[in-house]
């Protein structure tokens, strides 16, 4: 096998165990990588829908943003939350 212009040599194992590891390390890798998937793809709410989800005003949400207690992400000039971290604060809430 080339890799980078190097030859790697495996010895001591066959090539059905080699194919057993790779598909296992692959298998991780995959769900690992959902994992991350579904993470990144986190919705997105605006600072009025957070607003309406918590029942505060928008004034609120910038005294909580500048207290770091709901802190939201920056994408240009626009502000959003991520849902997960709405959803959590009313867990926190109401606990």
């Amino acid at each position: 096998m080339k890799m980078n212009n190097k030859i790697i040599q495996i010895e001591g194992i066959t090539a059905t165990e080699l194919i057993e590891q790779i598909e296992i390390v692959v298998k991780q890798l995959l769900v690992k990588n959902d994992f991350e998937n579904e993470t990144i793809q986190d919705e997105l709410l605006t600072r009025k829908e957070v607003a309406e989800i918590l029942g505060v005003s928008l004034m609120t949400l910038n005294r909580w943003d500048k207290q770091s207690i709901l802190k939201p992400s920056r994408i240009g000039r626009k502000v959003r939350y991520l849902k997960s971290d709405v959803m959590s604060s009313l867990n926190k809430e109401n606990e």
